[in-house]
Order: structure tokens, then sequence, then C-alpha cells
């Protein structure tokens, strides 16, 4: 008799998880020393730049949820969602939560959608590969200013970020063209694609309604909802700083392991070149956590110029490890493969990794003086120029804006090809 695969599988993944925490406790043991140091290195990368830069937006995100305006935002990405991506509107939501609050909202939006039959499962993993992005606030105030000095380095990974994830999106929706799947749906549930015809209130009283909607369903005071959102919003950098300190001990961990001088080894007989020993360190680092790789990048990769940025973009496609463990727990009880996310977070690395060297020449006058990739140094004129807070909130306006372009125009389309039919 046959075996489940799937619980076997899961079996598997216990035993392994298990057996590497075990490792991972054995070695915090045999390397005390190593292990509080790296403990150190990561609570201090995320007590001076993350907490700070993130706790305000973080606030401010829930406060937006709470009143429905990343839900109207949602309703205007719909035509978007539709036309270009070949994905039904309800899945701008996730989109829209992806784009303002960051990984890992826009997975939990996306799983949230399939569960309810709203979207097909090729639908519900394209949706997934480019809802799962970096808000903008963490790239241009943390990564740009806090790492790499530069505000306006920060707003260009960051449209750079974008870019990529629109081009996943469109590469995904390219391959999976001829797909079939169109019937899971569950017959005549409101998500099924639409049948040509657009709704007939127009899309400015959609984006009102659906706001209004949110919040009456929210039906928190403000005193109650600026608690609850303090509150979270701690929880959730606390879970982040987690994430960095056990990683930050993990990668000292594999540095005893000698495991980096064998990559630098093979490097060396690739290369014939001594001077990438830090640049495997902090390819190592971007592999598992996204905060600690960008800082290791932009700080001591020993890079400098266009391909220390892109790898640091490249490092922000790809999410780290550690956010890919929260789209796997978060993805377990759907049927959403694990691994055409991770092969889509290939592909937005790659992506953000060619796009930033192709982008370098030509906005190399308007980022100024050269970004420092050095730590320690002090912001250069350009982020003090230009306070972070302000880029940041510039790019994402931006982003909008550009985004309610392409919807109006998609839908004034839609519409015009509506009457026509009539």
């Amino acid at each position: 008799m046959t075996g489940n695969p799937k619980a076997s599988g899961r079996r598997r993944t216990t035993a392994l998880l298990g057996l590497f925490a075990a490792i991972l406790v054995v070695s915090i043991i045999a390397y005390p020393d190593q292990a509080f140091s790296a403990s150190l290195q990561g609570l201090t990368v995320w007590w001076k730049y993350v907490f700070p830069a993130l706790l305000p937006f973080l606030i401010l995100s829930e406060l937006l949820l709470g009143y429905g305006v990343v839900h109207a935002l949602g309703t205007l990405l719909d035509p978007l969602m539709r036309n270009l991506l070949r994905i039904p509107g309800s899945g701008g939501w996730a989109l829209a939560l992806g784009a303002t609050i960051g990984h890992p909202a826009g997975a939990r939006a996306a799983a949230a959608l399939r569960k309810q039959g709203l979207l097909t499962r090729t639908e519900a993993e394209r949706l997934l590969a480019v809802s799962h992005l970096s808000s903008p606030v963490f790239i241009v105030t943390i990564v740009g200013v806090g790492f790499l000095h530069s505000a306006r380095l920060g707003a260009l990974l960051a449209a750079v970020h974008t870019v990529a994830a629109l081009a996943v999106g469109l590469t995904i929706r390219l391959l999976s063209v001829r797909s079939q799947e169109r019937e899971t749906y569950v017959p005549g549930h409101p998500g099924q694609p639409p049948s040509g015809t657009l709704p007939a209130e127009p899309l400015t009283k959609r984006i009102i309604t659906a706001m209004q909607d949110a919040h009456t369903k929210d039906g928190r005071a403000f005193g109650k909802l600026l608690g609850d959102a303090v509150s979270s919003s701690v929880q959730t950098l606390m879970m982040v700083g987690g994430y960095m300190i056990i990683f930050s001990v993990l990668v000292q961990i594999i540095e005893i392991s000698r495991l980096t001088s064998i990559i630098q080894h093979a490097a060396l007989l690739v290369t014939g070149s001594t001077s990438y020993g830090e640049a495997v360190r902090s390819a190592v680092t971007g592999l598992l956590e996204i905060h600690l790789g960008t800082y290791a990048f932009g700080a001591k990769s020993g890079l400098s110029g266009a391909f220390a940025a892109a790898a640091v973009a490249a490092v922000l496609g790809w999410g780290g490890i550690s956010s890919h463990l929260q789209v796997r727990s978060i993805t377990n009880d759907t049927d959403l493969g694990y691994m055409p996310f991770v092969a889509a977070r290939l592909l937005h690395a790659a992506y953000s990794f060619v796009l930033t060297l192709a982008v370098w020449e030509p906005v190399s006058g308007w980022l100024g003086s050269a970004p420092s990739f050095a730590a320690g140094q002090p912001p250069s004129g350009t982020a003090a120029a230009y306070p972070q807070p302000v880029i940041a909130l510039a790019l994402l306006t931006a982003v909008i804006l550009l985004m309610l372009l392409l919807s109006l125009g998609f839908h004034r389309n839609g519409a015009h090809r509506s009457r026509v039919k009539s």
C-alpha cells in the first residue's frame, strides 16, 4: 500500500528541520563567544536602522488598512491586474498590500484569495510572485539612507524593484498563457474572470465604496485603531529582529564550518583574484536574510558603484530565506507550490541586477556624488538635501500615480470596447 506522498514529504521536512535545529543548538553551545558576537551584530543593525525607520511606517500602514485606503488602492488596480497580468481584479488588493506594506503581507492576501476560490492556482502563484515586494519606505530609509547613505540611490533601487516585479509577472503570464486551470473556479463564484462587461459604476465610485465598506467592516474607533496599530507594529518588528538575530548566528556558524572559505577558493580558481572574499560572505548573508544581506553588501562587501548597487538590488529581489519561510508557513494550507515562488524570486533577483547595471550610467549624474558603500560614514549631501521620508513618500506617490494612469487607460479601453460591442 502506497503512503501519502504529501505526508511523507512533510515528515522528511520535519526531520530535516529538527536536525538543523539540533545542529544549530550544538554549534551555539560549542562556540558561545562567536554566537554572542553574531547575535549582538544582528541586534545592533536591527535597533540602529530597522526599528526606528520602520516603526512609524508600520503604524501608519495599519491605520491605512483600518480606514480602507489600501482596499481603495486595490480597487484602483483592478483594471491593471485584469489587462496587464491576466489576474482577476480581486488580486489588486494583494498587490496594493505588497507595494505599500511589503512582504509577507502580499503573500497572506494571495493565500486568502486562493482559499476563497477567487483565483485559480496559476493566477494565485502569479499574484504571489508579483506581490512579494519590499516596501519603498524600507528600501529608501533603511537600505538607501541607513546602509548606503544615499536617499536617491534608495529611490533608484525601489524603482528598479517595482519594475522588475512587474517584469516577473509579465514573464510568468507569457509562460502560462496556455494554462487550462480556469475550471478550478467555484461555479458562479464572484471571483470568476469577467465576461467582457465592466461594472456599471464608474471607477471613482467603486474606489470610494471599497474604502467605505472596508472602514465600516473594521469598525474600530481611531483611538482603538491607533493602539492596535502600535501593538501590532512593535510585534512585527520584534519578529523581524528575531529573524535577524538567528540568521546572523547562522551566518557565523557557516563561517565556522569553513563553507564560505570553500566558496572563496572556488571563486579564486575561476577568477584568479582574492578580492572577492567579503563579497562571498555578503552573498551568503543575502541568501539567508534580506536586512543583513543588504547591509553586508552596502557596508562590508568590498564592492562599490554599479556592482554593489546591483548586488543590493538582487538581494531585495530574492528576499532572503527568512522571508521565504514566512511565505511557506502562510501558504502551507493551500495548494500553492513553493518552487514556482522560488523561481519567481530568482527571476526577480536577476531582473533587478541587470536593470540596475543598465540604468546606472544614465542616472549616475542624478545620483550626484558617489554613494558611500562603507559603514560608519556620514550621510552624503544627497540624503541630507532630501530627507528620507520625503523621498519615500514621493516615490510611493509616483508609483501609485503611474498605476492610476495605467488603470484608467485600461478602464477607458474596456469601456470603449463595450460600447463598440453594443
